[in-house]
């Protein structure tokens, strides 16, 4: 590999970003980043700038309109409510869903009571 890179080169990193070779080794090269100077192996060099986007709203799952759901305001309620699902709303990046033309914060598609208590079995 060490006759992919060159001396004056332009690289990207993952961690520092964009870089100039300064020199290079065997298995690595010295470049300039801005925080200054430091050695990297090539494997970890590209070309062209990483573009991974980063998402941290978690994706909603798959439920179709009608389906009964459990859903309920909030952790501090003690009861759930059965009722049939409308459709997702993201409020600042927060999923909230409609359930029986209500706004609901927590929701689940599988029973959240243990299903062995009495009233559960039939």
């Amino acid at each position: 590999m060490d006759d992919i890179f060159k001396k004056g080169d332009t690289v990207y990193h993952h961690r520092y970003g964009k870089a100039i070779i300064i020199d290079v080794y065997q298995t690595m090269a010295t470049v300039n980043c801005e925080n200054g100077y430091t050695d990297l192996y090539y494997d970890e060099l590209s070309f062209t700038p990483y573009t991974i986007s980063v998402n941290h709203v978690r994706p909603t799952p798959d439920i179709e309109e009608g389906q009964l759901i459990w859903v309920k305001d909030s952790s501090d309620h003690l009861y759930w409510q059965l009722l049939p699902f409308e459709f997702f709303f993201t409020e600042k990046s927060v999923s909230i869903i409609v359930a029986g033309g209500i706004y609901w914060n927590l929701y689940s598609i599988t029973n959240p009571y243990d299903p062995k208590l009495p009233c559960f079995q039939k």
